[in-house]
Formats: C-alpha cells, sequence, structure tokens
C-alpha cells in the first residue's frame, strides 16, 4: 500500500506534452509529497475546480522525487496521457485518493479482531525506519499472516508467538538483531531450531539454576542438542572442530571421542593429544607414539607409566634425556638415579663422573679430578678417543691409588672405544676404599707432544649413610 500525507497538492510550474515522462512543480511543491511511490492526479485548475470535471483529467505514477521534479508513469488507472499545456491555464497534481488505494483497502480482509492481508503490498520507509511500522496488529486472538512469494510469517498477538516457514533475512541499519527477552527473571530466554526428530537450543538460563536444563548455572548462556541422543558440534572454516556426545565425551579433532576429553591433532606433526583407551586412565599421543598412565585394578593397586607405539607394542621410556637427577622415594636425588628410603634413611645412587683427558707426552697421564670418591662401589670405567694420540698404539686406565685395571688394550685411532664391562667384571675388588684419580699408561712409542685426548667416563654407585 501506497505511503500518502495530508495536503499533497501542488501546481505544475510549467504545461507537459502527453508524451512528458516528468514534470516540474512550482518552487518548494515537491516536499508536500509522500515518499514514492504514490499515484497523483493531473488537471486543469484554471478551468475546473474540480478535477472530475475536466474532461483531459489524468493519473500519474510518482516514481521519483529530485527537488521539485517528478518522474511519471502517464496514463494510469484507465485514463489516458494527454496535453495540460494551454497558454494562460494552470495545471495542478495532486495525490489524494484514486481507485488504486480502495482496491488496496478492499484486498485486505477482516476477520474478528484479527487482520489477513491477502493481496496488499508492505513497503518500509527506510527513509524514517526508527519511527516506522509498516505492519501494526491490535488483536487479543487468532493469527495475522504475511506471505511473499518464499516466506510465511504467522503472528499470534494473544500467545506472542511468531511462527515463520523458508528463510528469513534480518536486515538492520546497525546490524541483524534478534531480541529474545524473558518476561521476568525466573524464565530463561531460549531460541529453538527444530529439524525432524531433532532440536537445537541457545538462549540465557534463568536466575534460578538448573531451572530448565539439568546441571545448568543461573543466568548461564546454554547452546546445545535437546534432544536425546543427539551430538552437538562446533564448525570452522567449513569442517568440524569439536564433537560434544551426548554422553557427555568431548573430542577436539576427532568425532569419536572415547573419553570426557579426547585431543587428536590428526597424527600430520608432534602437538601431543590427549586420548583415552580403556587400559589407561589416560595418555598421551604424537604421531601414534603414546605415553599411557593408570591404575591397577587389583592390589596393591599401583598406578603405573608405560610408553607404546599404536597402543600396542611397548617402547622405551626415557627420563630427563637432557640431563638431571632422578629420585625414587627422595625428593632431593644427588645423582642422576638416587634411591632414598624412609625420612630418615640414607640415600644410594647411580651416579657418573666424567673428563675429557688430554695425555701428556709421558708414558702416563692421569685425570685432574678424583673420579672415584671414597666409598663409592665402582660399576665401570668407560672411555673414547676424541683426538688421535700419536706414535702410541694403545693404552689402558687403572685406579691411580689402588692400581686396579679397567680397560684392555684401547687402540688410539678417533673414536675407538671400551666400555669397561668386559674386563671389570673380571675384577674382584670393585671398591674405591678411598679418593682416587684414574691413570691413563700409553703403550708404544711416547707421545711426542699433548694432542691426544680422551673421554673417560665413571659409573659408581656411592650409598650413604641414615641420618638418624
Amino acid at each position: 500500500m501506497d505511503l500518502a500525507v495530508n495536503f499533497a497538492k501542488s501546481a505544475l510550474a510549467s504545461g507537459i506534452t502527453s508524451g512528458a515522462g516528468s514534470l516540474t512543480l512550482v518552487a518548494g511543491g515537491g516536499v508536500r509529497f509522500a515518499v514514492v511511490p504514490w499515484n497523483g492526479v493531473i488537471y486543469d485548475s484554471t478551468s475546473y475546480s474540480d478535477p472530475a470535471d475536466d474532461p483531459a483529467v489524468e493519473v500519474v505514477r510518482c516514481t521519483l522525487i529530485s527537488t521539485d521534479t517528478l518522474t511519471v508513469t502517464r496514463g494510469q488507472e484507465g485514463t489516458s496521457a494527454a496535453n495540460h499545456n494551454t497558454a494562460g491555464h494552470t495545471y495542478t497534481l495532486v495525490a489524494g485518493p484514486t481507485a488504486k488505494l480502495l482496491t488496496d483497502i478492499l484486498g485486505i480482509s477482516i476477520t474478528g479482531s484479527a487482520a489477513v492481508s491477502t493481496t496488499a503490498t508492505i513497503t518500509d520507509d527506510i527513509s524514517t525506519n526508527a519511527t516506522m511500522y509498516p505492519v501494526w496488529a491490535t488483536a487479543t486472538t487468532g493469527n495475522l499472516a504475511l506471505k511473499t512469494s518464499s516466506t510465511k510469517l504467522t503472528y499470534n498477538p494473544l500467545t506472542g508467538a511468531l511462527t515463520a516457514s523458508g528463510a528469513i533475512t534480518a536486515n538492520g541499519f546497525a546490524g541483524a538483531t534478534l531480541v529474545l527477552t524473558a518476561p521476568v527473571s525466573t524464565d530463561g530466554a531460549f531460541a529453538t531450531i527444530a529439524n525432524v526428530g531433532d532440536t537445537i537450543v541457545f538462549g540465557v538460563e534463568s536466575s534460578v539454576a538448573a531451572h530448565t536444563y539439568t546441571g545448568s548455572l543461573a543466568y548461564a548462556a546454554l547452546f546445545g542438542n535437546a534432544t536425546g541422543g543427539r551430538a552437538t558440534q562446533i564448525v570452522s572454516a567449513g569442517s568440524v572442530v569439536a564433537t560434544f556426545l551426548a554422553g557427555g565425551n568431548v573430542g577436539i579433532g576427532t568425532t569419536a571421542p572415547i573419553g570426557k576429553l579426547h585431543l587428536d591433532s590428526g597424527g600430520t606433526n608432534y602437538a601431543p593429544s590427549v586420548t583415552y583407551h580403556a587400559t589407561a586412565a589416560w595418555s598421551l599421543e604424537s604421531a601414534s607414539v603414546e605415553l599411557a598412565a593408570g591404575v591397577n585394578t587389583a592390589p596393591p593397586y599401583a598406578y603405573w607409566l608405560q610408553t607404546r607405539y599404536s597402543g600396542s607394542a611397548n617402547w622405551p621410556l626415557s627420563i630427563n634425556p637432557l640431563g638431571g637427577n632422578v629420585g625414587i622415594g627422595t625428593t632431593a636425588p644427588g645423582s642422576l638415579l638416587s634411591i632414598g628410603g624412609d625420612a630418615n634413611g640414607g640415600q644410594a645412587g647411580i651416579r657418573v663422573a666424567t673428563e675429557l683427558l688430554t695425555v701428556a707426552a709421558a708414558t702416563t697421564s692421569a685425570t685432574v679430578g678424583s673420579l672415584l670418591p671414597a666409598g663409592a662401589i665402582v660399576l665401570s670405567v668407560s672411555c673414547m678417543v676424541t683426538t688421535v694420540i700419536p706414535t702410541a698404539t694403545s693404552f689402558t686406565l687403572k685406579s691411580t691409588t689402588n692400581a686396579v685395571v679397567f680397560t684392555g688394550a684401547v687402540p688410539v685411532a678417533v673414536f675407538s672405544t671400551d666400555p669397561g664391562t668386559t674386563h671389570w667384571a673380571a675384577t674382584t675388588s670393585k671398591l674405591s676404599t678411598v679418593a682416587q684419580t684414574i691413570t691413563l699408561t700409553i703403550t708404544g712409542s711416547t707421545p711426542a707432544n699433548n694432542s691426544g685426548r680422551v673421554r673417560i667416563t665413571v659409573y659408581y654407585f656411592l650409598p650413604t649413610a641414615p641420618t638418624s
């Protein structure tokens, strides 16, 4: 239905011919008319006081107003385009009721106190949107239906329910907005989207916890699937990134979480993922390599830690591979592996001492440090040549004070090694009674310079006495 204003009337500044598509009003005439479109009547106001008496009266449809110039479509509502340009005559445009207005009104049928629009066209005035109400319904019962070719809205003024079929797009001046407000704080405010056998809700819980949904907090923002047994998923960039199963399991990077929280990086990089297996309380998995932990279900109910590959093949476990002491039964390990007793007990641990020895231009060379502490039970003394020892053919290692031999004849070439286990196993005394260094003894010609170097590493066990 066209918009209208009162007293929409103005004289033409000049006459027009039957073929003209526009007309010009006298100065200031354009502001007297409503926002387009609308129908108006042109007649000879010099000769006729009543437009109906003018045999050349014409109805035109105005589609554009530019100040005082109007763009019009001629010969509307059964009239014909005519010349309105007799010399000395004034012609007037009036935007009053025409047959079109009555036709539009008759297209609205009234039943009781509810209105159903069947043929009327409703146009929103976007220039005065803040105060315009394109549809105003006053009713206490029944439905008001608004229908286009693709959308049907049914509004029940009695219940406040608005039902839609088809797509609805809200485009506001400051952005699209959907406002749902609960009448009182003890009621939640929720929007529901339903499909066959599935219902999604989002909204705000009331001031009472668990008022609408079990376990909800007061005023909590809620979103999810309200249909039993259905999952809720979050989508980003066209793909599912998080899955919430009906039973409470949450998956990020997986659509089939097998625990309360299941994180899966997809196996394409080494970012750890938290997963769950039937035999483990939790596990960290990266590129199919898993660190799992759990609790035995039978006495003594020990907590366990295990590494494995693809959930089955057991793999070795490294603790502090970059260095650092490890303690069992103690919070202050004094060696790479320290085993402590009760609070007043002593501490025993496997310890390591190492030194890069520069071979002197002599038959023997001793370490600077006392690599063997007093009371140490020596497990092995190993070595590796890092720089060739010139002119010599081999060497041996032994304790400086006790003269206990730790290695066999070690070649002098670079990377020559002796683990210090085979020869050491035959030694009867493994106790270093005093703190002492380790001596390297050359076989063959004595080196002429100090260029040779040997890495010497000692592994020993050093028990300590109880403290009380």
